[in-house]
């Protein structure tokens, strides 16, 4: 859905040193109000409510998309950790280490 709000997934560039995956959430929909009274440099994430219906609606509006956000970085980290896995074996199997190979003699 990815209304109001988004996951930012940073994976290491393919060559580059291992490390872990960095993420953020960020808001992709702020509205600016000029309201008398509230400081103009707010960021508000949802439009202007009316009732409190219309407030909690957006709540769960945002709860949902965390629990989306939540299951799609799960899913981006499990990713991104099997293939770190898998590299690491295949530079083992490529460069075998000084105790391996003086094993194999």
């Amino acid at each position: 859905m990815a209304y109001y709000i988004q996951l930012h997934f940073l994976a290491a560039p393919k060559g580059a040193l291992r490390g872990p995956a960095i993420s953020h959430i960020f808001c992709n929909n702020i509205s600016y109000h000029e309201y008398r009274g509230i400081d103009p440099a707010l960021r508000l994430i949802t439009p202007q409510c009316f009732s409190i219906g219309e407030l909690e609606t957006h709540v769960d509006l945002l709860k949902k998309e965390l629990d989306e956000i939540k299951a799609e970085a799960r899913k981006k980290y499990t990713d991104y950790k099997r293939l770190q896995k898998t590299q690491a074996e295949e530079e083992n199997a490529q460069y075998p280490s000084d105790h391996q190979s003086a094993t194999r003699f």
